[in-house]
């Protein structure tokens, strides 16, 4: 018998020890992937994802793995030297992209092996990865897996990760990660307009939309710069949204972001077709590329805005409620050559807060309209369409009447001194949300020094009246812009021009003396009127409301004398 060689059979044995563990040896060829026949790279990535996490103390961030599980098929798992399984069992007739090598087709679940690694956990801490969701059994089928980061102390410091996956090329990647204080926006302003191109294809019928263009500014309590422009506008494109809707195509991208000269006023746009339902704008996050001057802070934002439609309001007569009357405004509608969306938030107030109380809408008014043709639509058709459902929403205890483009609102039943108006909500927050009341407590100061003994009672009247009015705005400026204060307090000037002293009734005004609360050479209000007074005059002429009520009431809940009442910004 011939002798069998001693090597090959040592060989052999070999072979047959491979074979027979082949089964057991699911992660053989983890570290072998081919570079021909894989089904591509590991993805780990960060919110955000750039390479650079922003956090604040105790807050946390994410950092996703892709794919973490991966349902394949169980293969040989055979490897020899730096060859991995499907080049050693025949390449494209083997491999199946996204499924495994075939050579044994089972099904089998595999886990990505994940290394994370923080250099200072007195910053950040990192937890062990975990799937985000179920994988399933079905061969092909994956889950994403996540780690999450814990901001432990401030400072900056470095965490890597690494993940490895049958047959996926292995990806290890740094993060930086920066723990912060961050400032947040003091004040906000929107405005928009119409520059652009129609946008036939959303058009539904003979309604239009057109392109537009929204103007966002917002104000920062520090001197802030701007670290990356471009990166910036992709931060701001993630995180501003229209009614919960993300940027992007006819929802408008960000453009020309800018910082004031003294750094404090934030600008930048949003071009497109910026007008669906709501026409709100929110904006929620951090973002890393504006940071305050020495780069200590990061922005913050956390607001809403609701864009300005065009659409203006106008009180033509209010009366305040007293023993004989009840409480009544009569808004003028102003109408635009075109307004900007197609949504119309109205609020109703009673002694400056919206009515009715638990019934307003999401957007925290009294009634919204839809306004689909709101390139064409007049005053006079707004006020057709929606006087009944503003009637409807306040219910039995008032009565709404529309007469051309005014809107007539008037209490069945009012307590004495009872004050109402009506705005539309997305004028009112067209503006700074600063508030500078001083110019209204100086015409309270005037009116308040006047000897009452010397003027008539109607004359005197009024100015008391329209002191009452305004001492409704200084109670709480949330529903007031800017130009309200500034125009009831020409108010109160103008009546206090007006008064006749007692026994010069019949004599010509303009022989009338200097009156008090003007002091020589001094301008009067209107001659420091600010460029959007004239836009909207709520709170009335008071003209028409003949109450006695002291002066005092003018500066209830009021401040002092320059202050700013500042609105949070929400």
């Amino acid at each position: 018998m011939k002798k069998f060689p001693k090597r090959m059979f040592l060989w052999m044995m070999s072979a047959l020890l491979v074979l027979s563990l082949s089964a057991t040896m699911a992660f053989a060829n983890e570290n072998v992937t081919s570079p021909t026949y894989n089904h591509g790279t590991m993805a780990v990535t960060a919110d955000g994802g750039g390479d650079t996490i922003s956090m604040m103390p105790g807050g946390t961030a994410s950092i996703s793995i892709s794919p973490y599980i991966h349902v394949q098929y169980e293969g040989c798992q055979m490897e020899m030297g730096d060859v991995a399984c499907p080049d050693m069992c025949g390449g494209d007739s083997c491999f199946k992209k996204g499924l495994g090598c075939s050579c044994a087709s089972s099904p089998v679940m595999r886990t990505a092996k994940v290394t994370v690694k923080s250099d200072d956990e007195s910053i950040v801490k990192a937890s062990e990865a975990t799937a985000v969701k179920d994988a399933g059994s079905k061969a092909g089928s994956t889950a994403d897996g996540k780690i999450e980061l814990t901001a432990t102390g401030t400072g900056e410091t470095e965490v890597t990760v690494s993940a490895s996956l049958c047959d996926w090329v292995t990806t290890e990647k740094t993060f930086t990660v920066k723990v912060n204080d961050v400032i947040s926006i003091s004040d906000f302003d929107v405005s928009s307009d119409h520059k652009g191109p129609n946008v036939p294809e959303l058009s539904m019928g003979s309604v239009g939309t057109d392109t537009q263009t929204a103007y966002i500014s917002l104000d920062f309590a520090e001197e802030m710069k701007i670290v990356d422009e471009n990166a910036l506008m992709q931060e701001l494109m993630k995180t501003v949204k229209i009614h919960n809707q993300a940027l992007g195509g006819k929802m408008g991208e960000v453009k020309n972001v800018s910082l004031s000269a003294d750094g404090k006023t934030f600008s930048f746009e949003i071009s497109g077709w910026v007008a669906p339902y709501s026409g709100q704008i929110t904006s929620s996050g951090i973002w890393q590329n504006l940071t305050t001057k020495d780069g200590s802070k990061l922005a913050e934002s956390d607001v809403t805005m609701l864009m300005p439609n065009g659409l203006t309001t106008e009180i033509i007569k209010q009366v305040a409620a007293d023993e004989k009357n009840n409480a009544s405004v009569t808004t003028k509608i102003v109408a635009p050559e075109s307004s900007t969306r197609g949504m119309v938030h109205l609020v109703v107030l009673k002694n400056g807060k919206p009515i009715p109380e638990g019934s307003l809408t999401s957007y925290g008014g009294t009634y919204t309209g839809h306004w689909h043709d709101y390139l064409k639509i007049t005053a006079s058709e707004f006020v057709e369409m929606y006087s009944g459902g503003i009637q409807d929403t306040l219910g039995e205890n008032y009565i709404v009447t529309g007469n051309g483009d005014e809107i007539t609102i008037t209490a069945k039943d009012s307590k004495a001194g009872d004050v109402l108006e009506l705005h539309v909500l997305s004028y009112l927050n067209n503006g700074s949300k600063n508030i500078d009341t001083s110019v209204l407590e100086k015409a309270g100061t005037d009116a308040s020094a006047i000897d009452k003994s010397l003027y008539t009672d109607e004359s005197f009247d009024k100015v008391e009246a329209a002191a009452y009015l305004a001492s409704v705005i200084m109670q709480d400026t949330t529903y007031y812009s800017q130009a309200d204060v500034n125009s009831a307090a020409d108010r109160i000037q103008t009546n206090i021009d007006a008064l006749v002293k007692k026994g010069e009734e019949g004599k010509d005004p303009g022989q009338e003396e200097q009156k008090p609360g003007v002091q020589e050479g001094e301008k009067t209000q209107d001659s420091n009127k600010g460029e959007d007074a004239d836009k909207d005059n709520s709170a009335a002429t008071g003209d028409e409301t003949p109450i006695v009520l002291m002066l005092a009431l003018m500066l209830a809940g009021g401040t002092a004398v320059g202050a700013v009442i500042r609105r949070k910004a929400s």
